[in-house]
């Protein structure tokens, strides 16, 4: 059995330089049991960190950005913690791709402007609702939003 990774925080490392004195960029508020992870978007101008851990056993994600043309901003919330709910993000040509469980057992895909939301005058919209069919994954390629879906899934 493997130990459990425990204070999983993002650093600011400069290659060369010692490790020790890294800068916290994101994960000062979790929990030892909680998990950061940091994504930067293929234009490279976002950064995005996703934060994940259980509130009395129910799992949660976090979603924050920063919009790297403007770091004095620093993160900006952009999905919050719903226990019993997680949510994967996606930034593609400054859109940010969401597959959630929230309100949604099956899965659901929202998009939004992430400039705009940022500002805080954005909301998503949902392009794939929750259907008969469980979301699996999805990806962005090109200008093309592909699903893979589950329905009437059977034991033999």
């Amino acid at each position: 059995m493997t130990e459990p990774k425990l204070y999983k925080k993002v650093y600011f490392h400069t290659l060369g330089d010692d490790h020790t004195t890294d800068p916290l960029i994101f994960g000062a508020h979790l929990h030892k049991e909680d998990a950061a992870y940091a994504d930067l978007s293929y234009d490279k101008r976002f950064l995005r960190m996703l934060s994940r851990g259980q509130d009395s056993g129910l799992k949660w994600t976090e979603t924050h950005i920063m919009d790297l043309r403007h770091p004095d901003r620093g993160f900006v919330l952009m999905l919050a913690r719903h226990p019993g709910s997680e949510s994967y993000t996606h930034i593609h040509r400054g859109r940010l791709y969401i597959r959630t469980n929230h309100h949604a057992p099956r899965w659901r895909i929202e998009v939004m402007d992430v400039v705009e939301a940022l500002a805080g005058r954005a909301r998503s919209v949902i392009c794939i609702p929750e259907s008969e069919a469980v979301i699996e994954d999805y990806d962005v390629v090109g200008k093309h939003l592909f699903v893979a879906m589950l329905k009437d899934v059977h034991s033999i």
